[in-house]
């Protein structure tokens, strides 16, 4: 029995070293650096097993030692693994993107979750779910959702302000933002009343924080043992949803005009129909209906929250930004409902301090903290790098926020001024950053197909909100070390929400 466990040793102990070997990755000839507290054999794997918040805490601490360097990964359960710093070689990852694929890894740890939809897909799988929500992202149905879907849905959350001030009650206002963006979703994607109170937000939800830990915790099938059942319903309610969703449609296609459901130039574009006019498979549009809700309601409201959070950690830019208000709207009192129109919150200039807030939250909390690629043949980065087919190449855009070589000095600091140039009339103009710096959409031929929907909404949201309602953070609930934090998912959520008070607004001027 004895030498059978010593024999059981030996062959995990060879295991080990000959996967720490195979792991390696090189620059010239030479071992890349490793990340300060890599562990023999365990590599960075115990580090990993820490909730999600400290390892980003981790990063953004070890930032300024990394600088621009790549780092090798190594972890037992992970291929061969960089972290890459320069948006140089961040450059070359995504816009090579027949080399750099979503890969094996990535997809065998989100299948259960993602499957066949766009977040999970490469080649023409992919390509064809991108076709269809480009058609739905036009133009003339931005004007549509932000001018005739948004208004009424606005007027319902604040209705519900309304009843939390009246009571005096804290409310989770990150709750507030996801029910409106859930809601927003369902009308313009699948032309379905969705609340987050169904079971398969819940659903969403849970089976998204189990999919995030595969990602981080070496041990996840383990854990999976205990967690599995509870798991594998949720992914069962979310697959319903998706499959609902498509019948849903089907049903509605019937019994239209054929001419209401082609997408002509002139009609707004529902995207489920967009989808099952390109992809034959039901369950493939089911699951790319899932993939873009998720991608369309989570994202935005939890950028939002942190938005609307660092607000209010950094008063000095609340009252820049209502300043800002008054002076593009100087017939309007606070409180009074705002002029918000497409055309006044989607040119590049509109609004440029609320512009600038925004993208200044988002650098600092992206949507996708942590993303990663794999290599589909070998390949050598911009920096010497030599990487193997089936490689790694992971960014951490919560830790390139804190880079001083990229965001200079006060990088950690929240300051929407690098967003802002100032005129000779001392107005100021959004300037912007390359993508690559700042990969918070993503770039390259992936970049977020959503992108300038998520803009134009959040800056209609974010200037309604503040110029209608005083926000007051209730301190103590919910946070870790006085400071509010990312819940373990796949996005950006804030764990606990974010209560507030809130009370209909002031004119500006008056205590």
């Amino acid at each position: 029995m004895l030498q059978n466990f010593l024999l059981l040793i030996a062959a995990l102990l060879s295991w080990a070293i000959y996967s720490e070997r195979s792991r390696i990755v090189r620059r010239n000839g030479k071992r890349l650096p490793r990340l300060p507290g890599t562990l023999p054999l365990a590599g960075y794997g115990l580090w990993f097993l820490r909730p999600r918040y400290q390892l980003l805490d981790w990063f953004a601490e070890v930032q300024p030692k990394l600088g621009l360097e790549t780092y090798e990964l190594s972890i037992p359960t992970l291929p061969p693994a960089v972290i890459i710093n320069d948006p140089t070689n961040l450059e070359y990852v995504l816009k090579n993107n027949e080399l750099f694929v979503k890969g094996k890894f990535f997809r065998s740890n989100s299948w259960d979750l993602f499957a066949n939809g766009i977040l999970n897909s490469d080649g023409e799988l992919w390509r064809i779910q991108r076709k269809a929500g480009l058609r739905f992202f036009s133009n003339s149905n931005l004007q549509y959702f932000i001018d005739d879907v948004l208004p009424p849905l606005l007027e319902q959350m604040n209705a519900r302000l309304d009843v939390a001030a009246k009571e005096n009650a804290v409310i989770d206002l990150q709750k507030v933002l996801l029910e409106l963006t859930t809601r927003l979703m369902g009308k313009i994607a699948y032309d379905m009343e969705i609340s987050p109170d169904l079971p398969f937000s819940q659903a969403f939800d849970y089976a998204s924080a189990i999919t995030a830990d595969r990602f981080t915790n070496p041990l996840w099938r383990v854990g999976e043992l205990f967690s599995g059942f509870k798991f594998r319903a949720s992914i069962q309610e979310v697959k319903s949803f998706g499959l609902n969703i498509v019948n849903s449609a089907v049903r509605r296609r019937s019994k239209a005009d054929p001419a209401a459901t082609t997408g002509s130039e002139s009609s707004n574009i529902i995207l489920v129909d967009s989808l099952l006019d390109h992809i034959s498979s039901p369950d493939v549009v089911a699951d790319a209906a899932v993939n873009f809700l998720s991608a369309g309601r989570d994202t935005t409201a939890q950028s939002l929250t942190w938005t609307i959070y660092s607000l209010l950690r950094h008063p000095e830019w609340y009252n820049e930004l209502l300043n800002s208000i008054q002076e593009a709207f100087p017939s309007h009192v606070r409180g009074a409902a705002l002029p918000l129109s497409f055309e006044t919150v989607s040119g590049q200039h509109a609004l440029p301090y609320a512009q600038a807030v925004f993208a200044e939250a988002l650098r600092l909390n992206p949507a996708v903290p942590l993303e990663l690629k794999e290599t589909t043949t070998a390949t050598i980065l911009p920096d010497g790098t030599s990487l193997p087919a089936g490689a790694v190449v992971i960014w951490i855009s919560y830790g390139l926020a804190r880079s001083a070589e990229i965001w200079g000095s006060d990088a950690a600091r929240f300051n929407p001024n690098r967003w802002l140039e100032k005129q000779l009339d001392g107005t100021a103009i959004v300037v912007t950053r390359s993508a690559f710096e700042n990969p918070v959409f993503n770039a390259g031929p992936r970049m977020c197909i959503g992108k300038r929907m998520a803009e134009v909404l959040a800056l209609k949201v974010l200037a309604q909100l503040v110029w209608e309602w005083d926000i007051e953070e209730v301190r103590g609930l919910g946070e870790i070390g006085g400071r509010r934090v990312m819940a373990e998912s796949l996005t950006a959520p804030m764990q606990g929400g974010l209560p507030v008070k809130v009370h209909r607004a002031k004119s500006l001027g008056k205590s």
